[in-house]
């Protein structure tokens, strides 16, 4: 069995269904980019939480119920509310880089190609592949900090139902 969210196997699988486990690969969430992209210029790992949030950025990632590199966008903004210690910056965030509602991954690529779009939170393996400028975001904000099951089951349920519309570029 493979899956993007290793935390269901031992939660779902042992022991029932199996005795052990094995990760063998992963990736990490980055903020990819282009060079038309709006305040590029100005993008560091310092800053990117506040360039999401100024006006005219168009920002974004994928479904959460849909792609798993969505669910994982979602909790990489919730980790970066407890690492920079901001208060409601979870909830400005996904204001601000809402779902892009495209019917493939590739479609969501276009539209940051095109200039559509301005940044997404996506799978670095993605990003590199299409050629993309890629903000590698702070371990500390990201993989390096174990998902609590509090964020892991707030990124679940929202990606379960009660969808908000997404935003249409």
């Amino acid at each position: 069995m493979a899956t993007a969210d290793y935390a269901i196997i031992p939660r779902l699988l042992i022991p029932r269904y199996a005795t052990w486990y094995a990760g063998f690969a992963g990736n990490a969430i980055v903020l990819a980019y282009t060079d038309r992209s709006r305040h590029a210029a100005e993008l560091t790992e310092r800053n990117w939480v506040d360039l999401l949030l100024r006006p005219g950025v168009r920002a974004g990632h994928s479904d959460p119920g849909r792609d798993p590199g969505g669910y994982w966008a979602v909790l990489v903004m919730r980790l970066a509310e407890g690492y920079y210690r901001r208060p409601g910056l979870a909830a400005r965030l996904e204001q601000m880089s809402p779902v892009v509602n495209a019917a493939a991954k590739q479609n969501l690529l276009d539209l940051l190609k095109n200039g559509e779009i301005d940044y997404l939170l996506l799978y670095r393996s993605t990003a590199r592949s299409q050629g993309l400028r890629i903000l590698e975001l702070p371990a500390k904000s990201t993989s390096a900090i174990r998902p609590t099951r509090r964020h892991m089951e707030q990124c679940r349920s929202k990606s379960r139902g009660n969808r908000e519309p997404a935003t249409q570029f």
